[in-house]
């Protein structure tokens, strides 16, 4: 199999072919520039505030994600912690 994310460099010859298969294309544009679109005075996008003061509740599993993600390190050094005490504890039995 092939690694799809590693990229190679195209040989001359294929650079050729394909600059040469570019040139012999009939390319025609994608858009007419003799057509005029009339402008639109309303927009499709609801810019107003929400009139609804309640909050929006928020699942407890995203809510544990923003806690770990904001606090992660404080985490990593409680279990550390914890990890030396106990042994500090048991070696003292």
């Amino acid at each position: 199999m092939s690694n799809r994310s590693s990229h190679r460099n195209k040989t001359i010859d294929q650079r050729f072919a394909y600059h040469r298969y570019i040139e012999s294309r009939d390319v025609e544009p994608t858009l007419d520039e003799k057509i005029h679109f009339q402008d639109s005075v309303r927009s499709g996008e609801e810019l107003s505030e929400p009139t609804s003061k309640r909050k929006r509740k928020v699942p407890l599993k995203d809510k544990a994600a923003d806690h770990i993600s904001e606090h992660w390190f404080e985490w990593v050094i409680a279990i550390v912690a914890m990890i030396m005490g106990y042994f500090v504890y048991e070696s003292k039995l």
